[in-house]
């Protein structure tokens, strides 16, 4: 959607669950209208390619007024089959709160899936709390889930994080420009182009570096949107980052098998 006037950016994000699913915390609709999300985008991405997700991000501008968003937090497959012999298929939340941006915030929708509890909600870049939370609680007693909304939200507490921080809390499915504003310019860029002949993933990659922290790897979408696919730290950074807990809900492993690699500047030269 296009939007006149001051706007606020929500960017959807996702934990890799393995080569062919992943969790998504999303928006589904603002103001009960459909729109495109993290899910659409990378079931499109995905087309054709069998068992294998290209698991992507989605971030979208929105204007500086109250607004009802429905949120989503559940496990999606590239094979829809495969849902059914999934554990965690049934984890699931989904509801809807009005929230009130402020204008040039960055937020990002978060969340968390398991057997007994799920929940989806919606954060600020330093990780506080800004909307209500949609809770799903599996009561052991009864086996019967139970539907929250969260009313008793807390005030963000404007924590000052690190820049060691605020690497170690980017998540899967961010945004470049939500990236950018917490971490600045990278100090080198590295892009790398998907081959037919290599596999998946079915998407282009692009690798922000930052010498002191660590890499940020992007999936590139079919539109040219960079959203975070996985996070390589430094082994120093466990040294540099303070006390706060922070999770990475970026996916582990090394880099993919694809070809076209260069160095697009190094700021430091």
């Amino acid at each position: 959607m296009d939007y006149i006037g001051e706007r606020a950016s929500i960017d959807d994000t996702l934990q890799t669950k393995s080569t062919g699913s992943a969790y998504f915390y999303f928006i589904k609709s603002i103001d009960g209208h459909a729109i495109p999300n993290a899910v659409t985008t990378s079931m499109a991405a995905s087309y054709g390619h069998g068992f294998y997700l290209s698991a992507l991000g989605y971030s979208r501008e929105v204007p500086i007024k109250s607004l009802k968003i429905v949120l989503v937090a559940k496990v999606v497959h590239s094979a829809p089959i495969a849902l059914w012999v999934d554990p965690d298929g049934n984890n699931r939340a989904e509801g809807v709160v009005e929230f009130l941006p402020v204008s040039n915030m960055k937020y990002l929708v978060k969340g968390s899936l398991s057997k007994n509890y799920s929940a989806v909600w919606i954060e600020d870049s330093s990780g506080n709390i800004v909307s209500k939370r949609i809770e799903k609680i599996n009561l052991t007693r009864s086996g019967v889930p139970e539907e929250k909304n969260i009313t008793n939200i807390k005030q963000p507490e404007n924590i000052q994080l690190t820049r060691a921080d605020m690497f170690l809390n980017v998540s899967g499915g961010e945004g470049k420009d939500s990236v950018i504003k917490k971490l600045g310019k990278p100090d080198d860029i590295t892009e790398v182009k998907a081959s037919i002949l290599a596999g998946p993933p079915a998407h282009d990659i692009t690798t922000y570096n930052y010498k002191d922290l660590g890499k940020v790897q992007f999936a590139v979408s079919r539109s040219g949107d960079l959203t975070v696919e996985k996070i390589m730290r430094n082994a120093q950074l466990g040294n540099d980052a303070s006390s706060l807990k922070v999770k990475i809900n970026a996916a582990d492993g090394g880099c993919f098998a694809v070809a076209c690699t260069r160095i697009l500047f190094n700021r430091s030269s």
